[in-house]
């Protein structure tokens, strides 16, 4: 009995301790558990202040981590940028240029709503003085009836500015305008026309409008410019459709007796060649040999007729051509005197 009341103590003894033994493990379990628990919030605090307070950080490290991408946008801006400012430089810088429209080409008529058409001739502009010539042909077509115009010249630069102009000469085929006071610097001068009557018949009506009957147009790097234009009297300009045509002709003069020239020049080459090969065909040689050489000498004969008919040409035109000048001289001396 006393031995069954001692193990009995024992085993007690042995539960209360292992009953220690867990407790205490509990214990430690959960001092871990809490500690796990205290280093995740502290890892998540971490998470959340770097989120706040840590955004400039992770951009600048994108920055570092991609240096070649940013660096390609910022060149296609750029490049954008540049394109943009090429693309309206003639809009800021010369005043509207692009907006002023295609400049009439010499020789090309324009047709006018009163069924006329005017073709100008000539462009001259003189820088230094402001001042600038234009001449143009006049043809009526089936209006029969000369309709006298008045012309109004205005710069485009940015604003239309207006210029004085005057037609020193307005005949029904012919007219020249002389407009005064353009600035040093300017885009595109315009002109444009309209009907005298309708401006008549305008002033006596309220608020009417007149509208243009057409307009010409030439840009400053486009015109022809001249050191100075020398006012002259309409009779000088009438003179002049004349004597404007005269150049052509003195140059086709020129360039044919230059050619005169080269074909003579060729001419007593081929001589000089001909009797060479004469006096070679006077020495014994084998008969293959003297037909290659005469052969040779009638084709030189051929070429030498052939220029010296060229030159017989040239030297018609030649007074054809003179003939013409002298008859457009004789025009002009009618208005010239």
């Amino acid at each position: 009995m006393a031995f069954f009341n001692r193990k009995n103590k024992d085993a007690g003894k042995t539960a209360s301790s292992r009953v220690n033994q867990n407790t205490a493990v509990g214990a430690e379990e959960q001092q871990n558990a809490i500690a796990q628990q205290t280093d995740w919030f502290a890892e998540v605090r971490k998470k959340v202040s770097e989120t706040a307070s840590g955004e400039k950080t992770e951009t600048h490290d994108v920055w570092k981590r991609q240096p070649k991408a940013y660096t390609m946008i910022l060149m296609v801006v750029l490049m954008a940028a540049i394109f943009i400012f090429f693309l309206l430089t003639p809009i800021l810088f010369t005043g509207g240029a692009k907006d002023v429209g295609d400049p009439t080409q010499l020789g090309t008529a324009v047709s006018l709503s009163n069924g006329t058409s005017v073709t100008v001739t000539s462009w001259k502009y003189a820088p230094s003085q402001g001042r600038m010539e234009i001449k143009m042909n006049v043809d009526r077509g089936d209006y029969i009836q000369a309709d006298t115009m008045e012309f109004q010249a205005s710069l485009k630069h940015g604003n239309e500015k207006n210029l004085a102009v005057n037609a020193v000469v307005q005949d029904d085929d012919y007219v020249v305008l002389i407009v005064t006071g353009i600035p040093s610097k300017w885009t595109a001068l315009r002109v444009d026309m309209y009907s005298l009557a309708a401006i008549q018949q305008a002033s006596t009506q309220q608020n009417a409008q007149v509208e243009s009957l057409g307009s010409i147009m030439c840009l400053q790097k486009g015109v022809s410019q001249v050191s100075s234009i020398t006012p002259k009297t309409p009779e000088e300009y009438r003179a002049d459709v004349y004597l404007d045509q005269i150049p052509p002709y003195q140059q086709k003069i020129d360039s044919d007796k230059q050619q005169i020239a080269q074909n003579k020049k060729a001419i007593a080459g081929i001589e000089d060649n001909l009797a060479h090969m004469a006096k070679e065909a006077g020495k014994p040689m084998p008969q293959d040999k003297l037909a290659e050489l005469n052969s040779q000498m009638e084709d030189a004969r051929a070429q030498e007729e052939s220029l010296k008919e060229e030159n017989k040409d040239l030297e018609s035109d030649i007074t054809t051509n003179e003939t013409a000048i002298a008859s457009l001289r004789a025009k002009a001396s009618y208005y010239t005197g």
